[in-house]
């Protein structure tokens, strides 16, 4: 089985100038219309 997106950053920088980041180590991916949940074990 292929592994898809786990975990990693996100964020943005805004016309401002500021900047948002976080680390995702939970996620939840949509799919044709199902949500699946991903956490660590």
């Amino acid at each position: 089985d292929r592994r898809g997106p786990y975990a990693g950053a996100v964020g943005y920088f805004d016309l401002s100038g500021n900047l948002d980041t976080a680390i995702t180590i939970r996620t939840i991916v949509m799919k044709d219309g199902v949500a699946h949940a991903q956490a660590a074990g």
